[in-house]
């Protein structure tokens, strides 16, 4: 099985037995919106804006998530951790460029 197979089975593995678990403890919910009808640059910037420091709160919770795993000798997952948030600060960089853009 390749990586990206293993990841989507265990993301799916974990969406489905914990994600209800966590979310009962977690005050942060998600639910899906339909953006397609905005229809002014204010509104749009603001919600790049928003989900620009969404992510960075991910960032700053996964940061701890890898402290924690080091702390339990789990060195591997703590790297494949420190993978996602670089992943997440490049896709902020990509919002943020989309923000200049919009400004």
């Amino acid at each position: 099985m390749v990586t990206s197979d293993i990841m989507n089975e265990n993301h799916n593995t974990l969406h489905s037995e914990n994600i209800t678990e966590y979310s009962a403890t977690s005050n942060h919910e998600h639910h899906a919106h339909d953006y397609s009808s905005i229809d002014s640059t204010e509104k749009l910037i603001a919600l790049l804006e928003h989900m620009l420091h969404h992510n960075e709160s991910h960032t700053d919770e996964l940061s701890g998530i890898v402290t924690a795993l080091r702390k339990n000798d789990k060195n591997e997952a703590a790297e494949v951790v420190e993978s996602a948030i670089s992943e997440y600060s490049k896709g902020n960089a990509f919002l943020e460029i989309a923000l200049s853009m919009l400004q």
